[in-house]
């Protein structure tokens, strides 16, 4: 089990004999919400103003920095996915935020290409970044 606190911390516990598992989860605010992925292997933490971390749950490492996704008060939530691999962040029932967990596979050259695609500019050696249509 885990849990959240008001001094800016989580942890978790083993159940069966109330013992630390893990050493205190630090966060910038008061902690308002813990949830396991489904394997148990990690611990998704949710702290006031808006920034989530992910923890090893058996270690207490963290697997990520903050993410920020809000910087007003508000009531937020925070869930992974059933198959564990997406976590999903949500702020006061009017938006939410879905990250994928699995670190990129791709080639370099497929995500230079993507960047590109999405940003609407390609890299040009002389001219650094140009807009897609723009001559060579």
């Amino acid at each position: 089990m885990a849990t959240a606190c008001n001094d800016h911390t989580a942890r978790v516990w083993d159940a069966a004999t109330g013992e630390a598992v893990t050493p205190w989860l630090p966060h910038d605010f008061e902690t308002r919400q813990v949830f396991f992925s489904p394997d148990g292997a990690r611990l998704a933490t949710l702290a006031r103003r808006g920034a989530a971390r992910l923890w090893n749950a058996h270690t207490g490492e963290p697997l990520t920095a903050p993410i920020v996704y809000q910087r007003n008060e508000g009531s937020g939530g925070v869930s992974y996915s059933p198959d564990g691999l997406r976590l999903l962040i949500s702020r006061g029932g009017n938006e939410a935020w879905l990250r994928e967990l699995q670190p990129e596979t791709a080639a370099l050259e497929e995500l230079r290409l993507r960047a590109e695609v999405l940003s609407c500019t390609r890299f040009d050696a002389v001219a650094g970044m140009v807009p897609l249509d723009e001559a060579s």
